[in-house]
């Protein structure tokens, strides 16, 4: 009877081992970890079905060609490819958030790659209501490589191979220099209250800038068109996040001290809302040192005036990873 239960044993042992082996030959293992986060994204020319992965999804505007250069919604893109993106329309600014921080800004040829800049061959743009980037371009500086299906019609983008050449990219050309009549006084007030000095954007005298690691700056005076509307000048504060070593994105490290340039702005520019809307400001920035790595889609915590005409101030909190809360001043 011992020896019966002992050689049962024995068989049920065999069987177990046996199973634990087939079973590393019949699960798929990927072939480097390192790209099991990737995906295969297959776009068409014209037509508004993509791929992910096998898997057939619908884009509201079909990608195109221009240029020799295909170009896909932003928005699609991003997200067959595990970035996020978030758009702010007062600079006409897209960033992408994904193993690298992607800005591109509408009309311009120059892409921002973490802390660097490059010069493209083609600019991002808007095509029905959606903004549209060069597939290329973005997909190369995700870590992605690119392949041209001529029979097809259609863009593969797939994850890099080994020792594949990414992004040929050049330096960008040398801004231009500003010679023309004195800053405008807005600008002039805006250095000075943040202690900052602006650079105009163009050469042109009318779009100014400035940015570090958590502050941002802007004033455009030319043609801003408010809600595709009206015409009017434009300033936009804000905290930006600093990327952190895990690559999220939070504003807690901004200084205590930067914060109070902000009423100052708002007193200048919207003296009777300036001690509402400043609270309104720091609440929201409050609220995302507390909470940083949340995503949610950005919003208006704040709104003073028609949101189709100047005079307008608005403050917006953008939760897309990392949190970032932004001042929006429009006036004639």
């Amino acid at each position: 009877m011992r020896k019966r239960n002992a050689l049962i044993a024995f068989l049920v042992v065999i069987i177990l081992a046996l199973f634990t082996i087939s079973l590393k030959f019949i699960t798929p293992t990927p072939a480097h970890a390192e790209e099991s986060d990737k995906h295969d994204v297959i776009f068409t020319l014209g037509k508004t079905a993509y791929t992910v992965d096998g898997r057939e999804k619908e884009l509201d505007v079909a990608p195109y060609t221009k240029n020799g250069r295909t170009y896909i919604p932003v928005r699609y893109l991003a997200q067959a490819l595990g970035a996020k993106v978030q758009w702010d329309e007062a600079s006409q600014t897209v960033w992408l958030f994904g193993d690298k921080k992607i800005s591109l800004v509408v009309g311009s040829s120059v892409m921002a790659l973490d802390d660097k800049k490059y010069q493209l061959d083609i600019e991002p743009e808007i095509t029905n209501g959606r903004t549209m980037l060069p597939a290329r371009w973005v997909a190369e500086a995700l870590g992605y490589g690119v392949d041209w299906n001529e029979t097809a019609n259609a863009v593969h983008i797939r994850p890099a191979r080994a020792g594949e050449a990414l992004l040929q990219l050049q330096a960008p050309k040398p801004q231009p220099i500003y010679k023309g009549a004195p800053k405008p006084a807005e600008v002039v007030f805006l250095e000075s209250a943040f202690g900052v000095e602006m650079k105009n954007l163009v050469g042109d005298g009318h779009g100014w800038d400035y940015k570090d690691k958590f502050l941002m700056v802007g004033y455009s005076g030319l043609g801003y068109y408010l809600n595709k509307t009206q015409k009017c000048k434009c300033i936009m504060i804000g905290i930006f996040p600093q990327r952190q070593a895990d690559k999220s994105f939070h504003i807690v490290d901004a200084p205590p001290e930067v914060y109070p340039k902000f009423k100052k702005a708002l007193e200048k520019f919207f003296p009777q809302q300036a001690d509402e809307a400043y609270k309104c400001f720091m609440d929201n920035v409050a609220d995302a040192k507390k909470n940083g790595s949340v995503w949610e889609p950005h919003k208006i915590v704040y709104r003073y005036g028609d949101p189709y005409k100047a005079p307008l101030l608005e403050i917006e909190n953008w939760r897309n990873g990392g949190k970032q809360v932004v001042i929006y001043m429009y006036f004639n």
